[in-house]
């Protein structure tokens, strides 16, 4: 009998650790980087290059928390009972979102 999640473990550990690994580079500012530009400007300036990176990668933490929001709706997914299928006819549901319903028996072309 096989281990079905066991792939699923793996995927989320490699991620997990990506994402220390990388917590701990960005805190130690040991990633690898292109430091042709910082080496050739003053330090004043090396410092305003810094805080820029650093504003860029905060800009792209912060865009993709809110897409990542948009494209869950935790709250509605939250109000649902996280039922995340389609509701039966007749059935009514609490979610904000429209989902377009798809046909259960595949599409019958005229050739």
């Amino acid at each position: 009998m096989p281990i079905f999640w066991l792939d699923e473990l793996a995927v989320l550990t490699m991620v997990w650790l990506a994402m220390l690994g990388l917590s701990v580079t960005l805190q130690t500012r040991e990633a690898v980087a292109v430091t042709l530009l910082t080496e050739l400007v003053p330090e004043g300036a090396r410092k305003a290059l810094r805080c820029a990176a650093d504003l860029v990668v905060l800009g792209f933490a912060v865009a993709l928390l809110v897409l990542c929001w948009l494209w869950f709706d935790p709250l509605a997914l939250w109000r649902s009972g996280f039922d995340v299928e389609p509701s039966p006819p007749g059935r009514s549901t609490t979610s904000t979102r429209s989902r377009p319903r798809r046909s259960a028996s595949p599409s019958s072309g005229s050739g």
